[in-house]
């Protein structure tokens, strides 16, 4: 009677586990359109003089196709808007209200050929990107600190962590992440990580954290801390990436 009794608490603890357990995989419903709207302030220090940016793109993205566990996911910028400050040369680009400005004409001719222009993204329901269209960086301009799954690696409860290594544009990126609680806003995780150079020399660190939307498991809000050192130059940036309508 005891060890059955023991085995009934064991398969009690078992169940209670299991149950705090969330498999974690992107689920999209095709054809509905969320808006992504990305702001980030960029501040570099050294070299020739100080530099201060602030850039928001506004983009429209739909889930147009799941095929063998991967979606085709279609972006079209919408709107882009940069405030530029680097000492002697000021300006600012607005592409719903153009300007002539030397500053505004630069950032529209870098721009205005993307503006409206569906682009295409392959994403596993992992939520790692597997391929996408010439020009669509131009959307994440940060792309080696979004790029790669930010999904558990398997089913997880509040307290697990992971690490995960992306490269690109020959910088590392090698990320640790929580998963920290699921709240009525969703599930919320933080991560820190290392930033390496092609020679696996660390040139930076970043943090941040991000929610994940209860139903579709997408990242609904993201922020992001980065320092990097290159090229004799300090490149402070802060990233808040918010999709709306999930």
């Amino acid at each position: 009677m005891r060890k059955l009794f023991l085995l009934f608490l064991l398969g009690t603890a078992v169940s209670t586990v299991s149950a705090q357990t969330t498999e974690f995989k992107i689920k999209l419903p095709l054809n509905k359109t969320f808006t992504q709207v990305a702001k980030a302030k960029i501040d570099v220090e050294g070299g020739t003089g100080g530099t201060i940016m602030d850039m928001n793109i506004k983009t429209e993205m739909t889930a147009s196709k799941l095929e063998n566990n991967i979606y085709t996911v279609d972006n079209v910028i919408k709107a882009v808007k940069i405030d530029l400050d680097a000492g002697m040369a000021q300006g600012s680009y607005d592409s719903e209200n153009p300007s002539d400005d030397e500053i505004g004409t630069i950032f529209a001719a870098q721009f205005e050929p993307l503006l409206g222009k569906k682009m295409a993204t392959k994403m596993t329901e992992a939520g790692a990107v597997s391929s996408e269209d010439e020009g669509t960086t131009a959307l994440s301009p940060f792309e080696n600190l979004t790029s790669g799954s930010v999904l558990p690696d398997k089913p997880a409860a509040p307290g697990y962590t992971w690490t995960t290594k992306e490269t690109a544009n020959e910088m590392t990126v090698i990320r640790n992440a929580k998963y920290l609680s699921k709240t009525a806003e969703g599930y919320n995780f933080e991560f820190t990580g290392d930033i390496q150079d092609s020679s696996n020399t660390k040139i930076g660190n970043y943090s941040g954290t991000y929610i994940l939307d209860t139903n579709t498991h997408y990242p609904k809000v993201m922020t992001i801390k980065m320092k990097l050192d290159q090229d004799g130059q300090t490149i402070n940036l802060d990233l808040n990436n918010i999709v709306q309508g999930l």
